[in-house]
């Protein structure tokens, strides 16, 4: 059965992302959030085909030429550690970014195969479960 879908108002989007902690700054709906790193479609597709984002944003991103603003729509999905951007330019040629830390962690299993993930640069943890890891 598909999922009903609900509008989540952008300051509640904000709240619940900048609360994750892997963000510096959220942005605006003309500002791309902070940091972000450019990253080609096969590195886009190997995030997105690990599930349903938590929340989906649309924004209208400034793209400064010369002294001129241009402004370019723009889809996020954010996920519980990262989040994903795809920027259309007016061409339709799309451009696909990473936004928050690229997360180095640093990883502890216990005794019962739980496995906590700290990320040695911004902190943020995620937790693993024995159950969760699917072997081949």
């Amino acid at each position: 059965m598909p999922e009903k879908l609900v509008y989540v108002k952008p300051i509640e989007i904000k709240e619940a992302v900048m609360k994750l902690g892997w963000l510096k700054d959220f942005g605006s709906f003309n500002r791309i959030p902070q940091p972000f790193m450019k990253i080609n479609d096969m590195e886009f597709a190997e995030v997105a085909k690990r599930g349903i984002p938590e929340y989906m944003e649309y924004r209208m991103v400034a793209v400064t030429e010369g002294d001129m603003d241009d402004y370019i729509p723009a889809l996020i999905y954010w996920y519980n550690d990262m989040g994903l951007m795809i920027v259309f330019d007016e061409s339709n040629l799309m451009e696909f970014y990473q936004l928050g830390c690229q997360h180095d962690y640093d990883e502890k299993i216990d005794d019962k195969g739980r496995t906590d993930l700290t990320c040695k640069l911004c902190g943020f943890v995620d937790v693993i479960y024995k159950e969760e890891i699917k072997e081949v």
